[in-house]
């Protein structure tokens, strides 16, 4: 299982951003520039070169932008072969994504203020006591703990929020977890990292009890990620 956080900071220059652009498909190209914010321009043509990355390292093939689509609920899924299992989130100056030989999920979060209320629609009985034990930035910290946590497992079954989220108790310090499918309890294995800082949480979930998730990230810079697929996107041009 491969594992990226690429930092974005500040986000491309310029002729950065239009040298990612160019590595997309038409359509993928006029969506991103259709967004309002650069900020959210350049994560996600990062998400669409890092996808292709993932797939390159672990496969061999470097993807055409075109052949990277999402199911009803969202997940990412390569066209030449669906059953690649890999996962992309963003979030603040971080694009982060997970593949492997499992169905898996991976989510990033910029820990900010936020109204704890909201616990009330995503997190079970279990978890909401957990959090109303805790106060202040201990709580907010705690918050994001478990809503990471709980989004790369919905990512993970390929369901996303259509799945009752509060129907999942997840326990961060316990490590694996296990989802009720009908009469059937379905493992999970789960693992937190720090290796973005105390600003963000980051967690990645993966079928199956013991899965070999990644021990830390492999971190890249935006300019690394960008030289490295527009290097690989010419020696596959070469090869043809």
């Amino acid at each position: 299982m491969l594992m990226y956080a690429v930092h974005v900071g500040n986000g491309y220059a310029s002729s950065q951003l239009e040298a990612g652009l160019s590595l997309l498909s038409r359509d993928k190209e006029r969506r991103i520039r259709q967004l309002v914010r650069r900020e959210d321009q350049v994560r996600s043509t990062a998400g669409q070169l890092l996808s292709a990355w993932l797939i390159s390292a672990y496969r061999g093939v470097f993807p055409e932008s075109s052949q990277l689509t999402r199911t009803t609920y969202g997940k990412p899924y390569w066209l030449a072969d669906p059953e690649c299992c890999f996962n992309i989130s963003h979030s603040g100056e971080w694009v982060v994504g997970v593949i492997g030989g499992v169905p898996v999920g991976i989510d990033v979060e910029e820990v900010q203020d936020i109204d704890l209320s909201v616990s009330d629609m995503v997190f079970s009985a279990p978890e909401r006591e957990a959090l109303s034990a805790r106060k202040g930035a201990d709580a907010r910290e705690y918050f994001y703990t478990l809503w990471t946590c709980k989004e790369s497992c919905l990512k993970a079954m390929g369901t996303g929020f259509s799945y009752p989220p509060r129907d999942i108790t997840i326990q961060p310090e316990a490590g694996h977890l296990h989802i009720q499918d009908g009469d059937r309890l379905i493992p999970y294995t789960l693992r937190m990292y720090d290796a973005l800082g105390s600003g963000y949480k980051l967690a990645v979930c993966a079928r199956g009890m013991g899965s070999k998730l990644p021990l830390q990230p492999e971190m890249l810079d935006a300019g690394e990620l960008l030289e490295a697929c527009c290097l690989q996107r010419l020696d596959d041009t070469l090869c043809k």
